[in-house]
């Protein structure tokens, strides 16, 4: 059976989609799926065992004000995707984004089958009448099962929801120049994601400052993700307000390659709800995400991850919970041994 899946964006909604890809391959071993995603999160995508094609298209870069050269260049590559994805015929097509791009997507490709959301979930109803068949999202579900149900009801089969696998590559880590390691040790470093595009969820910058002195003091190293030079700024605010030293992992979206081999020298992340710090949970970094406007119930890594923790951030005692959840983890290993090969990635948290 060859299947097509369309996930376009964003990156910790592409990774919730992943984790049904375990679950089709359990059933159907001998399927073959395409993937549709936007070239930003294509990185993501391509680290999956279980996809046989990455169709990368430049959509969200095609949306910004740019050059009329790139802009061309941009069109063209589209383009290119679209022939790929008509040139093969598909048994079925699940587009879990259900937006007018995805949509676009879907009438190109050759299938029988094609599923999406029921027309009030999608980003326009009348682009229901580009599909065959359609599913009711179960919203009480947490994100991941949901979209794990979906492919269950269009290939016949009942996840088992008591467990979630991405089952993303094995290999050694790739050495890289995006972003340096300052000569981190396995499960060394804490990785702190405070800034989000959404302002609502970003953390202020004295309650990190706590977090930074607590981690600094239980022996980690402190890496901080900014995404935008006013991200980075804020970061060294932060760093300024504790006054110790931290590592700024700039843009981890544009250079993932070089931030999944990052992965393993972190102990512990500390996020908001965006897509570094699902993905630091997926491939089993000790996480304690926060959530503010979006919901903990939908979002949070708790539900699909025994190492990760969710926290509301509009809660009084949110600094002193993450500070004593620091305590009760061990001190960082020492940079000196080398036989520590990561406790991180099967500890759960306290």
């Amino acid at each position: 059976m060859r299947l097509l899946i369309i996930k376009l964006t964003s990156m910790g909604d592409v990774l919730f989609t992943l984790s049904c890809i375990a679950d089709i391959k359990a059933r159907l071993p001998d399927s073959q799926i395409d993937w549709v995603v936007d070239e930003e999160f294509a990185g993501l995508v391509r680290f999956h065992g279980g996809i046989d094609r990455v169709i990368a298209l430049p959509l969200r870069r095609l949306s910004r004000d740019r050059k009329i050269s790139d802009r061309v260049r941009d069109i063209a590559a589209v383009i290119k995707g679209f022939f790929k994805i008509r040139g093969q015929r598909y048994d079925l097509l699940i587009d879990m984004q259900g937006v007018i791009k995805s949509a676009v997507v879907s009438w190109f490709a050759k299938s029988g089958q094609r599923w999406t959301y029921t027309a009030p979930h999608l980003e326009s109803p009348g682009l229901a009448r580009w599909y065959t068949n359609f599913w009711e999202p179960a919203r009480d579900l947490p994100a991941v099962f949901q979209y794990r149900v979906f492919a269950g009801v269009a290939l016949g089969y009942t996840p088992d929801l008591n467990q979630t696998q991405f089952e993303f590559k094995k290999e050694p880590a790739l050495v890289s120049a995006a972003i340096g390691t300052q000569n981190a040790g396995p499960g060394s470093t804490a990785l702190l994601v405070p800034f989000s595009s959404k302002e609502a969820k970003q953390l202020d910058n004295q309650g990190m400052s706590v977090i930074v002195t607590t981690l600094r003091t239980r022996g980690y190293k402190i890496a901080l993700v900014a995404g935008s030079e006013a991200e980075r700024q804020r970061g060294l605010e932060i760093a300024s307000l504790s006054n110790y030293e931290v590592e700024m992992i700039y843009r981890p979206i544009e250079h993932f390659d070089a931030f999944r081999n990052r992965l393993a020298d972190f102990g512990i992340c500390i996020g908001v709800d965006t897509g570094i710090t699902h993905v630091s949970a997926a491939f089993g970094v000790p996480t304690i995400g926060i959530f503010s406007i979006s919901a903990m119930q939908t979002y949070g890594p708790h539900h699909w991850a025994p190492h990760a923790r969710s926290l509301h951030a509009d809660d009084p005692q949110l600094i002193a919970a993450i500070t004593e959840m620091v305590t009760q983890l061990p001190t960082a290993p020492s940079l000196a041994d080398s036989s520590n090969t990561g406790w991180h990635t099967d500890r759960p948290l306290p």
